[in-house]
């Protein structure tokens, strides 16, 4: 972290502290200094009317200031006061964090800083990456593939969180990161919240499952965090602030705030202040955390064999082309999701057995603890990001048109401090 304080006292100070801080640059007003990091290698400062490095400009596009610039104060310090640095990065940095490739590297625009988890060297579908652009870093543990590597603004491989946190903290034998194992005894310490849908008002720990829908007139009213120990269907317009833990989710339709943030701006610098502003606001944001699967549309989606080979854990009590169907039965499923079909009626013309319930945009952060799936017969658009260690995201009719692309858009209210995801954050801070 690099820190800048003014002084008329002194025109170059040099310091060697016990604390691993030196000295970098100094000038008639304005002294530099920074402290190294973990891996013992310490940033350079630019002198004042410099350019900057190729090294530090890359840098800024990663991300690893936190989308301020670094040494700012709010205010002017004399000397002996103490400083007012910029808050560390928070919770999740990134718009995306999994370890599967197949069946969702394509026909896909990320706007945001992408992680990779032990990528796979071998076995790559040819068409991945094909229509992928991905406007932010990808970090990986290991080599990224040629195929989506160079879909990216920059590549970073081989990494371990030396600036922006963009791991788990859990390791495995090999000290590489791993997805972490979160318990119900911590999703249930957390559980204060509550929310409310036409179905009723649910109060932290919930045993069963439940429907919640919600209308623009009638939304889905958020308020902190809950968990339900069995499955959530979910559709509709939702206001608030909340978490919703559970087994399993499923998303029978579009899933959207009342207030919508989104988009925010491509910039990272200019994207964190618009973030900043919402957070002050306290507009709508929803986050998904599963401890199986998050299923998007139909859940008989043919996905499951591509999904499986690449999961990390699996939940022996349901595989993912499960349904809700032991307290749900398909009809009255369907009936959540009429107006999903109707948006494309008929079948997918390459998935005739795929029943068409489209799901076009869901605005929240998803979290599964095995696997993401969503297909659609339509573009769609997931604003807010997931971490899921296997995922399929298929659209029958992206075909390579720009304005037919899928879009994953990252919430950068995460990266400032919104409340969410409370029993996940000690994995990751």
């Amino acid at each position: 972290m690099q820190t800048t304080f003014n002084t008329s006292l002194f025109k170059c100070l040099l310091l060697s502290l016990s604390l691993n801080l030196f000295l970098v640059t100094c000038g008639s007003d304005k002294v530099k200094f920074s402290k190294s990091t973990a891996s013992g290698s310490a940033s350079t400062a630019v002198k004042p009317g410099s350019k900057p490095s190729e090294e530090q400009a890359n840098k800024k596009q990663g991300g690893n200031s936190n989308g301020e610039e670094i040494g700012k104060k709010s205010g002017g310090a004399a000397v002996g006061e103490q400083f007012d640095l910029p808050s560390p990065p928070k919770l999740l940095n990134m718009a995306i964090l999994t370890r599967s490739v197949q069946c969702f590297y394509c026909h896909l625009r990320i706007e945001g800083d992408v992680g990779g988890i032990n990528f796979p060297t071998q076995g790559i579908r040819g068409d991945t990456g094909k229509g992928l652009k991905i406007l932010g870093t990808l970090y990986a543990t290991n080599k990224i593939p040629d195929l989506i590597g160079k879909a990216a603004d920059k590549t970073v491989e081989n990494y371990r969180n030396e600036e922006l946190p963009v791991f788990p903290k859990s390791l495995d034998t090999q000290g590489v990161p791993t997805f972490p194992t979160i318990t119900a005894a911590q999703i249930s310490a957390g559980a204060k919240g509550s929310v409310t849908a036409a179905s009723g008002t649910f109060s932290k720990i919930i045993q069963g499952n439940a429907q919640l829908v919600g209308t623009q007139a009638a939304p889905i009213v958020l308020n902190g965090e809950v968990y339900f120990t069995g499955d959530v269907v979910i559709k509709g317009v939702y206001k608030g602030i909340g978490t919703i833990y559970a087994r399993r989710i499923f998303i029978a339709d579009d899933l959207t705030a009342q207030k919508s943030v989104f988009p925010y701006p491509l910039d990272p610098a200019a994207a964190i202040v618009q973030a900043k502003a919402d957070l002050a606001a306290k507009k709508d944001a929803l986050y998904l955390y599963s401890m199986s699967n998050v299923v998007v549309g139909w859940p008989e989606n043919r996905l499951s064999g591509t999904i499986e080979k690449e999961l990390l854990a699996s939940d022996p009590s349901a595989k993912l082309d499960d349904g809700p169907w032991t307290w749900l039965p398909k009809a009255q499923y369907k009936q959540l999701g009429v107006d999903a079909a109707k948006k494309f009626p008929g079948k997918c013309n390459n998935s005739s057995d795929v029943e068409a319930m489209e799901v076009n945009k869901v605005e929240a952060f998803i979290y599964a603890a095995n696997a993401l799936s969503w297909r659609s017969c339509s573009p769609m658009t997931l604003n807010g990001g997931f971490v899921a260690p296997a995922v399929a995201f298929v659209s029958s009719k992206s075909g390579d048109n720009p304005d037919n692309q899928n879009v994953i858009r990252y919430d950068y209210r995460l990266r400032v401090g919104i409340s969410g995801f409370d029993a996940v954050k000690p994995f990751f801070e």
